[in-house]
């Protein structure tokens, strides 16, 4: 969901702040690059939120971990 929200915001901001020019208007290497950039920073962005979650599941899951607090040691 996280990766959703943060690449139509991402799109959004590229046709607002750094192109400033409505998608309809842009060509259509300009929508291609625009859709890359924004999709490549979602990834990004939704790495750096979900890996630490992740590695909290994991070590509870595999009994590392007693609980969420002997985690971080």
């Amino acid at each position: 969901m996280l990766m959703f929200s943060s690449f139509e915001h991402t799109v959004d901001f590229l046709y607002q702040k750094v192109i400033q020019k409505k998608k309809e208007d842009c060509s259509t290497i300009q929508q291609l690059g625009a859709t890359c950039l924004a999709g490549y920073i979602s990834g990004a962005v939704g790495t750096v939120v979900s890996n630490p979650a992740d590695n909290i599941v994991s070590s509870l899951y595999n009994k590392k971990a007693e609980n969420i607090i002997h985690v971080s040691i």
